[in-house]
């Protein structure tokens, strides 16, 4: 009826601690921060979401391997960052995405040039489930492509989030939409979590969505995941991000 996200608001994003992401310092006063759907068997859904105003979420980035299979988000501009199921050793960024199908001339095509998941990414529990692209050139900034706001603490319980993403948006069939989707879903306690899945919950995951079910971003197919944004709450901390310059 919900679904689990990964967070990272105390934790080290890398933990080699050899290379720190070059992050503007106008990012660091954060209102939208940034989480990703870790299970691959229930990874594809926005039911009962709705159309988003178009370029209203312009950290939203489309990744492409000749087709979309995922989604990530604008760090600064060189820097997206995904989840690590979704890793692919070389991949396309697409910037400044509305419909996935038809161009306005806003979008911007920007291959990686590295792309870095966490060193601890777990496959098998998807505790981890991170990565970091950095992009073969910088993408150019505006109203249509920005860098989201990156966070300085973790989301309360019953805190709104905002889901963004290409995923099905039906619980029984299948409808993969044209246009980015939209969700608001709120937080859910760490009890609600473990009770709804025991044993299998981490420090670094958390539950957002409804209990009775309706509304969510529950997914099917772990390639076209949506990414939450908590307003006014952070999941991870700009300072304590490493990769590879």
């Amino acid at each position: 009826p919900f679904k689990v996200y990964q967070k990272f608001c105390e934790s080290l994003l890398l933990k080699s601690g050899e290379y720190l992401v070059p992050i503007s310092p106008t990012l660091k006063s954060s209102h939208y921060p940034v989480a990703f759907p870790i299970d691959d068997e229930d990874d594809d859904k926005i039911v009962g979401g709705y159309t988003c105003q178009k370029h209203s979420v312009p950290y939203q980035v489309s990744l492409n391997t000749g087709y979309h299979f995922c989604g990530g988000s604008i760090i600064n501009s060189q820097w997206i960052v995904s989840a690590a199921h979704c890793y692919r050793s070389q991949l396309q960024v697409r910037l400044g995405e509305h419909s996935l199908t038809k161009d306005d001339g806003s979008e911007q095509y920007i291959n990686s040039i590295k792309v870095i998941s966490h060193p601890e990414y777990s496959s098998r529990t998807l505790d981890n489930d991170i990565m970091l692209i950095k992009l073969s050139k910088a993408a150019s900034l505006n109203s249509r492509i920005s860098a989201v706001r990156l966070p300085s603490s973790c989301p309360s319980t019953g805190a709104k989030c905002l889901v963004s993403g290409w995923g099905n948006t039906l619980s029984s069939g299948t409808h993969f939409p044209d246009l980015l989707q939209c969700l608001s879903i709120p937080v859910l306690s760490q009890s609600q979590c473990n009770k709804a899945y025991p044993g299998k919950i981490t420090n670094n995951m958390f539950c957002a969505g409804y209990m009775e079910g309706g509304k969510d971003s529950c997914q099917v197919i772990f390639f076209l995941f949506p990414i939450l944004y908590c307003i006014f709450q952070m999941m991870f901390k700009v300072h304590h991000m490493y990769t590879l310059q």
